[in-house]
């Protein structure tokens, strides 16, 4: 009988470890990552409204930071070679990638949320939403570049002032670098998106009222 208990509080013993060991990994894995643990690990923020000299025309501009112990890529209107500076990745690759607080081209996305018009769908389907998503194309050249962005930097963009409603969220594609490989192309890899909905910035409240 003693042989019995002894043997279920072993096998027990030995079925907590595992469970135990992969908590503790899934805690640690986040605080390896992030440079500053009460922030997200790559996120948008509001930096402040710009006016053009045309005051009919106004942008406004965002941060993106990367919080994380990797580099990432952003998809940019330009190479910025001339004023980028050289890292190293973990893999020993070189190369060029923007300085901390640069101003860029940032080819972000934008997606606007509309209410459904229930009235117009017929009662045999299931509307399991109020809104309804949609994506906003923005016209742009076809040739595009990859812009590193350094671990703990950050880069700011304009976004056009046409944008700053509350139904409009805006998204930039990016990259980690080790979902890249030694040619800078990602096999199989997903694209990753930073996303920042218009209606939670409180700035932007002021601009909202100057849209007709």
């Amino acid at each position: 009988m003693i042989i019995k208990i002894n043997l279920l509080f072993i096998l027990l013993f030995a079925l907590l470890i595992p469970v135990k060991a992969q908590d503790s990994v899934l805690i640690n894995t986040r605080d390896s990552v992030v440079i500053i643990k009460e922030k997200p690990s790559i996120y948008l923020s509001l930096v402040e409204n710009v006016g053009n000299s045309d005051d009919k025309k106004q942008d406004f501009l965002l941060r993106l930071t990367n919080n994380t112990r990797w580099a990432i890529r952003v998809p940019t209107g330009n190479s910025y070679f001339a004023k980028s500076k050289i890292i190293t990745l973990f893999d020993g690759r070189s190369v060029f990638a923007l300085t901390d607080n640069f101003q860029a081209e940032v080819n972000y996305q934008i997606e606007k949320k509309t209410p459904n018009d229930v009235n117009k769908i017929s009662k045999n389907n299931n509307v399991s939403n109020s809104e309804i998503t949609t994506s906003i194309v923005i016209p742009r050249p076809s040739l595009f570049y990859y812009s590193w962005i350094p671990s703990g930097t950050s880069i700011i963009f304009r976004v056009s002032l046409e944008y700053a409603s509350k139904e409009f969220s805006i998204y930039v594609p990016c990259n980690f670098e080790w979902q890249t490989n030694k040619n800078n192309t990602e096999p199989n890899e997903p694209d990753m998106r930073i996303y920042l909905r218009i209606a939670d910035l409180e700035g932007l409240v002021r601009i909202d009222r100057r849209m007709p």
